[in-house]
This record gives structure tokens, sequence and C-alpha cells, in this order.
């Protein structure tokens, strides 16, 4: 029975697949050694206060994104390639 070849085609994707298993198998794995069992629970108003916070400070992100982007295609890239703002 003849040897059966495999293609590099076939030996790169094993070597991907095996990869890309390893690393998420190490992503999921905790590396702090401790579960979520030990950690104290919150109740509903800590948890309305959690929210509450990551919402406003995912609006504040998103206002200091918007000024800054501003900024740059009103005012600095203007002013670096023509020398002027367009804001007077």
């Amino acid at each position: 029975m003849p040897r059966r070849r495999t293609s590099a085609i076939e030996t790169t994707l094993n070597l991907t697949g095996k990869a890309a298993v390893g690393l998420f198998k190490w992503a999921a794995t905790n590396h702090y050694g401790s579960d979520l069992s030990s950690m104290p629970k919150m109740g509903f108003t800590d948890t309305l206060k959690l929210i509450l916070m990551q919402f406003l400070f995912s609006i504040l992100g998103a206002v200091l994104t918007a000024a800054w982007t501003v900024f740059l295609f009103f005012i600095a890239l203007p002013y670096l390639l023509f020398g002027t703002t367009l804001i007077p």
C-alpha cells in the first residue's frame, strides 16, 4: 500500500486549526485562580448604579469622540494641508 503524502495546504490547515483551538482554550481559562462564587453579591441598587455609570461613560466617550473628529476634520487637517482652518 503506497504512503499517502499530505499536501502543504492540508498541513497548514491542520496546524492552523490546532493553534486556533489552543488559543481559544487558553483565552477561556481562568488565569487568576479565583472563581465567581467567591465574589460578593450585588444588590438591585448596586446593579442599577453600575448600569447607569456604564451608560454615562459610554455617552461621555461618544461626545468626546465626536468633538475629536470635528477638531481633526475642520481645524487640524485643513491647517496642515492649506495653512488655514475651515472655522474662522
